[in-house]
C-alpha cells in the first residue's frame, strides 16, 4: 500500500522518473506485483515509450500472478498503438476470454474485431455479451450501430 501512495504522489508532482524507481523498486521486492507492472507500463506509455510499455507488460505476463486479463487488455492495446493488430487481436481475445463479463474489454474486443473487417465474429462476440448481460447499454448500442451498418 506505501509504494501504492508513493507512486500515486509521485506522478501527482510529475514525477515520471521517481515514480518509475519507486514501481521498478516495488518489483523487485515482489515480481508478482502485477499493479506495479501495469502502472510502470502506463508510464512508459505517458511518456511516449512504447515499446518499453509492450517489453514491461510481457515481463507482467512472465511474473504477475493476478490481473492477468487486466495485463492483456493493456498489452492490447499497446500493440495497436503500434500498429501490431495481428498481436492485438490475440491479446484483446485473451483479455476477453480471462474476463467475459468486463464490459471494456467486450466493447474494446469488438471495436477491433470490425475494425479489421471482422464484422460477423464482432456481432457474434456482441451478441453472447448481450445475451448474458442484456442491461448493459454499451454493449446493446454497440450491437444495435454493427447490425445498421453495411
Amino acid at each position: 500500500e506505501f509504494r501504492r501512495v508513493l507512486f500515486r504522489s509521485l506522478l501527482a508532482q510529475q514525477d515520471i522518473q521517481g515514480a518509475q524507481a519507486a514501481l521498478k523498486s516495488a518489483i523487485e521486492l515482489d515480481a508478482g506485483f502485477s499493479l506495479a507492472y501495469l502502472n510502470l507500463a502506463d508510464s512508459y506509455r505517458a511518456v511516449g515509450d512504447e515499446t518499453k510499455a509492450e517489453q514491461t507488460l510481457k515481463e507482467a505476463l512472465r511474473h504477475g500472478r493476478e490481473d492477468i486479463g487486466a495485463i492483456q487488455f493493456a498489452l492490447g492495446l499497446s500493440y495497436v498503438r503500434q500498429g501490431k493488430y495481428e498481436q492485438a487481436l490475440a491479446a484483446l481475445a485473451d483479455a476477453n476470454r480471462r474476463e467475459p463479463d468486463n464490459t471494456q474489454f467486450t466493447y474494446t474486443y469488438a471495436i477491433a474485431l470490425h475494425d479489421r473487417g471482422q464484422k460477423q465474429a464482432a456481432l457474434s462476440l456482441l451478441e453472447k455479451a448481450v445475451k448474458r448481460r442484456p442491461n448493459e447499454a454499451q454493449l446493446t448500442e454497440l450491437l444495435q450501430i454493427y447490425r445498421n451498418t453495411p
